[in-house]
């Protein structure tokens, strides 16, 4: 931690009055708070246990397609966007 990063904690700690956790991994922070459709899509994929490909035959598009999605380099149709959410079984907007 540098010694701005440690100076800023102090500050924090005596504003809020608590401990603060430094989380110094921000990799595995995003993983659990996803923020994009695609972190999205993935997350809620894996919360349900299922594999791109069954994602994709459920959906009806190629493996490679749901894999794009997830990394950001394709954006799905609405229509497909409503597919996606319901083979995931969440509402269209929580993958917005």
């Amino acid at each position: 931690m540098s010694k701005s990063q440690a100076h800023t904690m102090r500050v924090l700690q005596q504003i809020v009055g608590a401990k603060i956790l430094f989380v110094e991994n921000n990799e595995s922070m995003a993983k659990r708070v996803p923020r994009s459709l695609a972190e999205k899509v993935k997350y809620f994929r894996n919360q349900r246990n299922l594999y791109q490909v069954e994602l994709a035959d459920i959906v009806g598009v190629s493996t490679g397609y749901i894999g794009a999605i997830e990394q950001g380099t394709r954006t799905p149709s609405l229509k497909l966007l409503k597919k996606i959410a319901k083979a995931l079984k969440v509402s269209p907007k929580d993958l917005l």
